[in-house]
């Protein structure tokens, strides 16, 4: 019991620091979603613990969690859905690749058995303060993206968007289940990446 409890505590704490990322990211103000974002992390939270552990299926956690976030940012911030996904996709895949960072540098390497361990809690407090740290840096220099989605709308390459995030999740599951470190944090950040040039992109088309 104390163990799912401490699991969806820490994990509550990931997905809040993914979340004060992405919207960092786009300039959007996390503190004003912060109750019903919370609620949300809660049940992310406990959606992960069941799937890691009664149905053994860890390495499709990332697609869930997205598909969360992309709920929140769409239905409570109210940002059109496709952009919701790519900013969910972006933060969500920067945060794994800061995770993987912080376990390579200072852990070495990843077990499965980390994330009940207090091994895991620590990484996973390690990476989200080091996530807090890099919003607060955005936010106190005034980085990342205008957030004026309605000029900044797709027209027919929101399919290739929706094919790009979905293949996106698709190979995230494929990385996860293999599990090697190195190559997840070199697709997280190619994935981060890719949606940060399109994003840029766009806003600099807008201007």
């Amino acid at each position: 019991m104390w163990e799912s409890i401490r699991f969806v505590l820490f994990s509550s704490i990931e997905s809040l620091a993914a979340f004060v990322l992405m919207t960092k990211l786009f300039r959007l103000r996390p503190m004003e979603y912060i109750w019903p974002a919370l609620a949300v992390f809660l049940l992310m939270g406990l959606q992960s613990y069941f799937l890691r552990t009664e149905l053994e299926l860890s390495y499709i956690v990332p697609a869930a969690s997205l598909l969360s976030f992309v709920l929140i940012l769409t239905f409570v911030a109210r940002v059109p859905i496709i952009w919701s996904a790519i900013i969910g996709a972006m933060g969500m895949f920067a945060y794994v690749a800061i995770q993987g960072i912080v376990i390579l540098g200072g852990f070495g390497e990843y077990d499965s058995s980390m994330q009940y361990s207090r091994t895991g809690e620590l990484i996973q407090l390690i990476s989200s303060g080091l996530t807090f740290l890099i919003a607060y840096v955005l936010h106190q220099f005034k980085l990342g993206f205008i957030a004026d989605f309605d000029s900044l709308r797709f027209r027919f390459e929101h399919i290739i968007v929706v094919v790009l995030v979905v293949s996106a999740l698709i190979a995230s599951a494929v990385v996860m289940y293999n599990n090697q470190l190195t190559h997840i944090i070199v697709f997280m950040a190619a994935a981060s990446a890719i949606l940060f040039y399109y994003a840029l992109r766009k806003e600099r088309a807008s201007r």
